[in-house]
């Protein structure tokens, strides 16, 4: 079971760090080309639009790699000062915090996205639901990557090495 947790999580990962990698240099072109266009007096008028949109979802979706990576801000200090028995309890209860907090700001970001899905952007055209839908995707990719943190955590912590 475990190892097939682990198949899903590196596969979604690993999409996740290439879609990260086109949005970012989709993002590159499109200000570099704005750059160019407005060097001769001329404008790109949806470049800026799409660059902070992209922006965003680059930002909520590299969150769910810095989690699982353990890449987010923390405070390891006081889970080192403890005997390895409570440290490792600890770090079980903060990791089952940090999922019921995601899966709630996830729920939050959906009913957001729904909020404001009859709004469109002004120069796209897009629905402003299509911007504030990376709030509930990327909270709901960190929930996901701390769920399996966990799964990893409370394995190690039962002595099995998979």
């Amino acid at each position: 079971m475990l190892c097939i947790v682990k198949k899903v999580d590196r596969a979604m990962n690993r999409a996740l760090e290439y879609l990260v990698m086109t949005m970012l240099a989709v993002m590159v072109l499109v200000v570099t080309a704005q750059l160019v266009f407005r060097w001769m007096h001329a404008s790109i008028r949806w470049s800026e639009e799409l660059s902070q949109y992209t922006m965003v979802w680059c930002a909520f979706l590299s969150g769910a790699l810095c989690v699982r990576k353990g890449s987010m801000v923390g405070l390891d200090l006081i889970q080192m000062l403890l005997p390895a028995k409570v440290g490792r309890a600890v770090k079980v209860l903060v990791l089952v915090i940090q999922a019921l907090l995601l899966a709630a700001l996830t729920v939050v970001g959906a009913k957001l996205a729904v909020m404001y899905w009859g709004n469109t952007t002004p120069m796209l055209k897009w629905s402003m639901g299509l911007v504030y839908a990376a709030i509930p995707a990327g909270f709901g990719l960190m929930t996901l990557d701390s769920v399996f943190v966990l799964c990893e955590n409370c394995v190690k912590g039962w002595g099995n090495k998979e």
